[in-house]
């Protein structure tokens, strides 16, 4: 009966019978140097007793080896190093192919989706979303901006450049309080605009928002709405990390409380495509609006038709930065 042996089988063998040949290679080189050693010191020194002669070749084999396996361990570090560095070119090749491809199948796969504002319910923003086209549009994100004045716009702004505004988020608003432990403590409060992140209309609009991101696919119409709120701390006391929330309207009325007039806005919505990269960040809308009197989303878009908000950029070099200011349209 013939047994006959696979490769996968007869591939530990080969391994075993070439460490054994190995092993037996290397004893038999060393006994060679040994007896070579040995004849040597004898000739050297023929006086000399065995012992004597035992010791010193002794020395001068472990000599001989020791070098012999520093030039062996240099030898592998080498081969080691080529490889990892074959590897490391290897790899960056790769990844510049990876590259490649995706710059082409980018190409080809290109979202753009026209959105506008459809409707306002309360502090909710509805978008009216479509993709025209040719790939997937995902994790939309709003970023809204607010800016604020204590001076309102009754009348055609002067000099063409309306009133000047100053972004929220670089306000501090500050007030005092006594207390009968400390005495007079001073307060200073922080306001950030925010958006929450668009989803889709849902029946249960007490359903948790723990759904994947939202995906618009080619060629595909959405309805997405989100809503705009109040970001608020106040030092001390306050955690920058933990802000409290408001509602757009508890926010104008907090504004209303700091003495101010004035909200301005701009609303920017940005898309990523099927490779995780930006693939649009466009202005929504922008305008102003005052708030004296109180105001509501709705009311804010409303009227952004025929207001915005522009910048300047200021090149004095005691004063460089950038001035807002709220305008008409139709005054510019």
């Amino acid at each position: 009966m013939d047994l006959e042996l696979s490769d996968v089988e007869i591939a530990p063998l080969r391994s075993a019978v070439f460490a054994a040949l190995s092993l037996l290679l290397v004893i038999a080189t060393i006994a060679v140097w040994a007896i070579i050693t040995f004849s040597a010191v004898s000739s050297l020194f023929p006086d000399a007793d065995t012992i004597e002669i035992g010791k010193v070749s002794a020395s001068i084999l472990g000599i001989v080896v020791n070098l012999a396996l520093s030039a062996g361990l240099i030898y592998i570090y080498y081969r080691q190093t080529g490889v990892l560095r074959d590897q490391r070119d290897l790899s960056a090749e790769q990844t510049s192919i990876q590259e490649q491809q995706q710059k082409i199948m980018g190409a080809e796969y290109i979202p753009e989706v026209d959105i506008f504002v459809d409707d306002v319910e309360d502090d909710e923003v509805k978008l009216q979303c479509s993709n025209e086209g040719t790939g997937l549009a995902k994790q939309f994100e709003v970023n809204v901006e607010f800016f604020v004045s204590e001076s309102s716009m009754d009348g055609p702004p002067d000099y063409d450049r309306g009133i000047e505004l100053t972004p929220l988020s670089e306000n501090i608003f500050t007030s005092t309080s006594d207390t009968r432990n400390h005495g007079e403590i001073t307060h200073e409060a922080h306001y950030i605009g925010k958006a929450s992140t668009p989803r889709r209309e849902t029946s249960d609009d007490n359903l948790a928002q723990v759904r994947t991101p939202e995906i618009l696919r080619e060629k595909e119409d959405a309805t997405l709405q989100f809503r705009t709120y109040f970001e608020r701390f106040v030092e001390p006391g306050g955690d920058p990390g933990n802000p409290n929330r408001l509602s757009f309207s508890e926010g104008v009325d907090a504004l209303q409380d700091e003495e101010i007039e004035t909200l301005g806005f701009r609303m920017r919505v940005s898309y990523r495509d099927i490779f995780d990269e930006e693939a649009a960040n466009e202005p929504l809308t922008s305008g102003w609006v005052d708030i004296r009197d109180g105001t509501s989303v709705r009311e804010m878009l409303e009227t952004a038709e025929n207001r915005g908000v522009f910048h300047q950029d200021s090149h004095l070099l005691q004063d460089r930065g950038t001035t807002y200011h709220a305008h008409h349209y139709s005054y510019i």
